[in-house]
């Protein structure tokens, strides 16, 4: 075995009661950010890549559904937790976020035990507090499946990081083993194999350890062998290496400035916080940065683990540039955790054994706390737009539930020209695996109940997408005399409820008809009555017994018989 390196394990000098401090400072800033987060989160329900595993697990699940790439990622850690999720609590949205709630407590807690063996331990405490509520990471620490994919590989390398610094056999296996679960996690363990490479590769004793970097790549190359029949898009893409240094180079500014709370944007015209990081204060911390690493590095006695953290920082951001694709950019809120937390492993190991005065831990801790407050509004920020997508979403929802077998399977609302702009992006969903899932595990959508307490907005998407799901459309109609069941007069500024059934309308001079159900108006336009010419409008039974309400929209009045 080789000699450890002294350098990196031993930490600035602490007083117990400093110690102390920080830890039990830790537990309440923890407690503090679960209840935040939670409280934060309480209205959500699943978003974009949720969805997509919600739907394959509705299918059947087993090995080859765990194993399945998504987005060109092994994600078995993500597909085992959501498909025991989904068995058991059903989609209960709750669950999932306690469960990721958990992982993100569990990787700050890695983080400050990692900076912990090199710096004071109050000096180790500031990071940690910044990443418990990195609000400017808003997609991190809100959404679950992040962090089952993301969170989950950066707990388990930060955990690879700490056991190879036993220098034993049983350190190495445990390595080992955490860098296989990061690499099962998400495409971000392969920085941090890199990372680990350099490690041993540094280490006199490198042949006899170079095993543990070994294990896990075969195994990896194994399972992408075995995915390739899955035709799959790789993750990335060589044409984009020539992206590398301006991508790194803005991730430095994106996470520097959220670190410090310099990142977040003034204009406040957008729900989505995505677009409002600004880069400024970013670029000149960021280059603040690079200076006093090189000065560092310059100095010479570089602790191995210095030369690994950089080594993972810089291949994190290699891979990510490489990966980029149409509207992904360096500030996307999700690559800030990632960096944040690799960026402050590189800044402890530059500092392990300096001595840092009491008024320069002050200081950092002073920025942490004024990070902290600027981040929290971030993080309410990126609630705004995932609260408003929630409402919409189980909405509309509710109305595929309701319509059940009425809708055609392979209805996919993306690609239909009349709903491609009222669902949102981030619901990846195509009707008949959609039910297929419920069926299995329980339905996502609003009760009707609570469909009708959403904001006006939202019940007229509702109502216009279960109009487009059942297929709601005026056709042509051998008129009265033919069956012709009771008859009403329509006039201008009326309505009629329509149950399941057909409708012949005769409008005297042409009107335009409109629907509604869950709304208080009529957002389903159903297109002209031309002048004394019949039309007919079927209604399908649903799972609903509200009626439907008939109006004109324009004209002056029409009669509505039954149908026979």
């Amino acid at each position: 075995m080789g000699r450890p390196d002294r350098t990196q394990l031993e930490r600035a000098p602490g007083t117990p009661s400093a110690d102390r401090i920080a830890w039990t400072a830790l537990a309440i800033a923890a407690v503090l950010s679960a209840a935040l987060i939670l409280w934060e989160s309480r209205g959500n329900t699943f978003f974009n890549d949720e969805f997509a595993v919600f739907q394959r697990l509705g299918g059947g699940f087993d090995a080859e559904t765990v194993f399945e790439p998504h987005n060109g990622h092994l994600v078995a850690f993500a597909n085992l937790l959501y498909a025991i999720g989904f068995e058991t609590v059903g989609p209960d949205h709750a669950a999932f976020r306690l469960v990721g709630l958990l992982g993100l407590l569990a990787c700050t807690l890695l983080v400050f035990v990692y900076l912990r063996r090199r710096v004071d331990p109050l000096l180790a405490l500031a990071p940690a507090l910044v990443l418990l509520f990195l609000g400017a990471s808003w997609e991190i620490l809100l959404w679950p499946f992040s962090v089952a994919t993301w969170g989950f590989a950066l707990a388990a390398g930060v955990a690879a990081l700490l056991l190879l610094e036993r220098d034993d056999r049983s350190g190495d296996i445990g390595a080992c083993v955490f860098l296989v679960a990061a690499l099962a996690s998400h495409s971000t363990g392969l920085a941090f194999l890199v990372g680990v490479a350099v490690y041993v590769l540094l280490r006199p004793d490198r042949r006899q350890r170079i095993w543990v970097v070994l294990v896990p790549p075969a195994l990896y190359a194994a399972w992408w062998l075995w995915a390739l029949k899955f035709d799959h898009d790789s993750p990335v893409s060589a044409v984009n290496a020539w992206l590398i240094p301006s991508f790194a180079a803005d991730s430095l500014a994106a996470v520097s400035g959220a670190v410090t709370g310099l990142a977040a944007g003034l204009s406040g015209d957008s729900l989505n916080p995505t677009i409002q990081l600004e880069l400024g204060w970013g670029r000149v911390i960021g280059l603040a940065v690079i200076v006093a690493l090189v000065v560092r590095l310059v100095r010479g006695n570089v602790p191995r683990a210095l030369w690994a953290t950089l080594a993972i920082l810089l291949a994190l951001w290699a891979f990510l540039a490489l990966g980029l694709g149409p509207g992904r950019t360096a500030d996307q809120s999700r690559y800030i955790y990632p960096g944040a937390v690799l960026l402050f492993l590189v800044a402890g190991n530059a500092i392990a054994g300096i001595r840092v005065s009491r008024t320069a831990v002050a200081v950092v801790l002073a920025v942490a706390g004024l990070a902290v407050l600027t981040n929290v509004r971030q993080l309410h920020d990126g609630e705004a737009f995932l609260g408003d997508y929630s409402e919409r979403v189980r909405a509309q929802l509710a109305m595929l539930e309701l319509g059940g077998d009425q809708v055609p399977p392979d209805l996919d609302p993306h690609a239909d020209a009349e709903l491609a702009d009222l669902v949102p992006p981030q619901l990846p969903i195509q009707a008949g695996p959609y039910l297929e899932a419920v069926d299995r595990f329980g339905a996502v959508g609003f009760t009707t109940a609570e469909v009708l307490e959403q904001d006006p907005p939202v019940r007229e998407d509702a109502d216009r997408f279960l109009a487009r799901a059942l297929g709601l459309t005026l056709t042509p109609s051998e008129g009265p005399g033919s069956g012709v069941g009771e008859c009403a007069e329509l006039a201008s500024g009326g309505a009629l409820e329509l149950f399941p059934g057909t409708v012949e309308i005769v409008a005297e001079d042409g009107a335009t008809v409109g629907l509604g159900r869950f709304a208080d108006s009529f957002p389903v336009e159903l297109g002209e009555a031309p002048p004394e010419v019949p039309v007919a409008l079927a209604i399908p039974a649903d799972g609903s017994d509200r009626p439907w309400r008939l109006a004109l929209t324009s004209g002056s009045a029409a009669e509505v018989c039954e149908a026979g």
